[in-house]
């Protein structure tokens, strides 16, 4: 079985080409990140609370939750395509 190395020159045209694709992505994920997860545990946890608190039931925070939280994905897809 033949095995290849890379040269230090061939790691490094590798590394450079991959680098921008990857900064790319982690942007986008760090941003979307941002823009969905704290509207998202603000929810969880005002709803949590209600729930401990005894003023909805668990299958209404569980509603809640999914409405909210499709709302929240849509208006962070919607941020993103601006």
């Amino acid at each position: 079985m033949a095995m290849t190395m890379l040269t230090p020159r061939a790691a490094t045209a590798t590394a450079t080409v991959a680098a921008p694709v990857f900064s790319r992505w982690r942007r986008a994920l760090v941003q979307g990140v941002r823009q969905n997860l704290l509207p998202w545990l603000v929810v969880k946890a005002v709803l949590t609370a209600l729930v401990f608190g005894g003023q909805v039931g668990v299958w209404t925070a569980f509603v809640l939750d999914t409405a909210v939280s499709v709302l929240v994905l849509a208006y962070g897809w919607w941020l993103a395509r601006r």
